[in-house]
C-alpha cells in the first residue's frame, strides 16, 4: 500500500492509503483508497516541535528527566552552561551536577517531585570543569493522562552575575556604613524644614546628643547660634531651589554640654533624589582649629603692629641719620670752604709777600747767596702751588663762580695733567641748568673720589667723564679701561678694593640719587649716578 499525508482546502490533514484489490486467485482487479482524519495528531505534533524547538533556542539551561533523575534530554543551553555535551549528558544521573555536598538536597527534590510536587530553589551546582554556578532551579514533575508522574522538566537559569553584583554591592554597602558608623565626620539627613531624618552615630561624640535625640529636633530651634542662624537658613533654602547643588558652611553649634562649639561641612541638595530625599550634610567639629586661628590672628596682628612700631622707628631714624648726614655734609663743604679760603687768602698771600722779599734781596745778596735765594724761590713756589691745588680740592671757587661744568672741566683736566692719563669730559644738555648748589657739590665730590679711585686702584689709560643735564634729571657717567673688579663680590671685599664707595653712594643718596657700578675683571669700570631734580627737591624739603 502506498500511504500519503495531504491537507483538504478546510485545513485538516487525512491520511489516504491507497491498496490494491485481489481477487481470490490473487489477481489485481482494482484499487481501495480510504482516508483517515488526522488532525488532531498533526496539531499535537505541531505543537510538540514548537516546544521542541522553544527548548532547543531557549536561553536558559532545560533538563528533562526520567522518574529515576536520568538524564534523558539537554538543550544547547545546558551544554553552554554546564560544559557537557549532549552525547555526554544523557544517560548521567542528574546529581553528577550537584556534586557530593548537594547530593542529599537532589534526592530530597527527587522524592518531592515523584510526589508531584514541583521544586523551586536557589541553590549551587558544578560545571564539568568543577566551576561552581548560583543557580535558580525550577524543576516540575511530567504527568501522563492516567495522572502518573512520568518524568521531569527543569528550567536552570544561571545567576552568577547577578549574585557576584549583590555580593560586591553588599560588601559595598558594609563597608560604606563601616566609614559612616565609626567615622570621625558626622553625616546627617535633614527635610526641607531643618528636620534632621538620619544622624551617623558619631554625633554622640561631637554634639553630645545621642542619634535619637539628634533626630528628634529641627536645628533651627535653637541649637544653631543666633548670629548664624539666618545665613544657615539662607543656604538651606537655596540648596532647596538647586537640586544637586551644594555649599560649604561653618557656624557654631550649641552642644549638650551648653558649649558653643564650631562646626564645618558640606550641604547638598538631593531632594530630588528618592533614595535620600533630602538635604545631605557631612560635617566636622573645627571648634580647636578655630582657637588656634585666632590666636595665629591675635599673634599676627600683635606681630604686624610691631611691624609697623618698628618700621616707624627705623623710617624716624633713618630720617635722623639723613638730617645728621645733610648737618655733617653741609658742615663738612662749610669747613672744606673756610680752610679753602684761608689756604687761598692767608697763606697765599704770604707766600707771595715771601716770593716777593726774595726777589728784592737778589740784586743786594752775594753771590753765594744768590744761589740760596733761587732754591727758596722755587720752594715757595712750590708750596704755592700746593696750596692753591690743596684749596682747589677742598673747595674750588670755580664751582660757585662758574658752575658745575667749569668745576668739572677744570677738575678732569688738573687729573689728567697730574697723573699723566688722558681724560675728557663731555657735557650732554644745555650748561647752566637749574641745578642746586647742593648737587652740583654733590656730582662734584662724587667725580672727584672716582677719579681718585681710578688713580689708586684701576691702572687704566683713559677716563671718560659725561655729564647728562635734562630738565627733570642730572646724569654724571665716569668710564675708565683700566683692569675692573668683580662686580659680585661679597660687599666687604668690594669696599675694600673700591675705597669710598659706601660713602659716595650715601651722598648721593642724600638728594634722591642713585650710584650703580658695572666691572669685569680686565673690562674696566663704568659709574653711573643719576639724580631726578624732582625727587632731589623732594629729599631737601623732607
Amino acid at each position: 500500500p502506498v500511504e500519503r499525508e495531504v491537507r483538504s482546502s478546510e485545513e485538516r490533514w487525512y491520511l489516504a492509503r491507497l491498496q490494491p484489490y485481489r481477487t481470490h486467485d490473487n489477481r489485481i482487479d482494482g484499487v481501495v483508497l480510504t482516508f483517515v482524519d488526522i488532525s488532531e495528531r498533526k496539531r499535537a505534533e505541531d505543537k510538540n516541535a514548537y516546544l521542541a524547538s522553544i527548548v532547543l533556542a531557549s536561553g536558559d539551561a532545560i533538563i528533562g528527566m526520567a522518574v529515576d533523575g536520568t538524564i534523558e534530554s539537554w538543550n544547547p543551553a545546558a551544554e553552554r552552561v554546564y560544559g557537557y555535551t549532549a552525547e555526554e549528558a544523557i544517560g548521567q544521573p542528574i546529581t553528577i551536577l550537584g556534586g557530593a555536598d548537594h547530593a542529599d538536597e537532589q534526592r530530597q527534590m527527587l522524592e518531592t517531585l515523584r510526589s508531584g510536587v514541583p521544586v523551586s530553589q536557589e541553590t549551587v551546582r558544578y560545571t564539568k570543569d568543577g566551576n561552581a554556578l548560583n543557580v535558580i532551579i525550577k524543576t516540575s514533575p511530567v504527568i501522563d493522562a492516567a495522572k502518573r508522574v512520568v518524568g521531569f522538566s527543569t528550567v536552570l537559569i544561571d545567576i552568577s552575575e547577578r549574585k557576584q553584583s549583590e555580593n560586591a554591592l553588599r560588601a559595598s554597602e558594609e563597608r560604606f556604613r563601616a566609614l559612616i558608623d565609626h567615622g570621625v565626620d558626622v553625616i546627617s539627613i535633614s527635610d526641607g524644614a531643618g528636620n534632621i531624618t538620619y544622624a551617623s552615630p558619631s554625633i554622640k561624640t561631637m554634639t553630645g546628643y545621642s542619634v535619637e535625640e539628634f533626630t528628634q529636633h529641627n536645628p533651627f530651634g535653637g541649637t544653631i547660634h543666633p548670629d548664624d542662624r539666618a545665613m544657615c537658613e539662607a543656604t538651606l533654602k537655596n540648596l532647596a531651589d538647586q537640586p544637586g547643588a551644594s555649599a560649604f558652611l561653618q557656624h557654631r553649634y550649641l552642644h549638650k554640654s551648653g558649649e558653643w562649639r564650631w562646626l564645618e561641612g558640606t550641604f547638598t541638595s538631593l531632594f530630588h533624589n528618592p533614595a535620600v530625599g533630602g538635604l545631605v550634610a557631612n560635617f566636622r567639629d573645627i571648634t580647636e582649629r578655630k582657637v588656634v586661628e585666632v590666636a595665629l590672628q591675635h599673634a599676627r596682628d600683635d606681630l604686624e603692629q610691631r611691624v609697623d612700631e618698628r618700621t616707624a622707628e627705623l623710617v624716624r631714624l633713618n630720617t635722623v641719620r639723613q638730617d645728621l648726614l645733610h648737618r655733617l655734609v653741609g658742615a663738612q663743604e662749610e669747613e672744606r670752604r673756610r680752610v679753602a679760603r684761608e689756604l687761598h687768602d692767608q697763606m697765599g698771600q704770604s707766600l707771595s709777600a715771601l716770593r716777593v722779599g726774595m726777589a728784592s734781596l737778589v740784586g743786594a745778596a752775594p753771590p753765594p747767596l744768590v744761589e740760596t735765594i733761587a732754591r727758596l724761590q722755587a720752594l715757595a713756589a712750590q708750596i704755592d702751588g700746593e696750596v692753591d691745588r690743596l684749596a682747589l680740592e677742598l673747595r674750588p671757587s670755580i664751582l660757585d663762580d662758574l658752575g658745575l661744568v667749569a668745576a668739572l672741566q677744570q677738575h678732569v683736566d688738573s687729573w689728567s695733567q697730574l697723573h699723566g692719563i688722558a681724560a675728557d669730559l663731555q657735557v650732554i644738555g644745555p650748561d647752566g641748568a637749574a641745578i642746586s648748589t647742593e648737587i652740583a657739590v654733590t656730582l662734584y665730590r662724587v667725580a672727584q673720589e672716582a677719579l681718585t679711585n681710578v688713580f689708586k686702584h684701576a691702572a687704566a689709560q683713559r677716563v671718560s667723564v659725561v655729564l647728562d643735564l635734562r630738565p627733570d634729571l642730572v646724569g654724571l657717567i665716569i668710564e675708565d679701561n683700566g683692569r675692573g673688579f668683580d662686580a659680585e663680590a661679597p660687599r666687604d671685599q668690594l669696599d675694600r678694593e673700591q675705597l669710598g664707595l659706601l660713602g659716595m653712594q650715601e651722598r648721593v643718596a642724600l638728594v634722591g640719587g642713585t650710584l650703580t657700578i658695572e666691572s669685569a675683571v680686565g673690562a674696566g669700570t663704568t659709574l653711573y649716578l643719576r639724580v631726578p631734580l624732582t625727587r632731589a627737591s623732594e629729599v631737601r624739603n623732607e
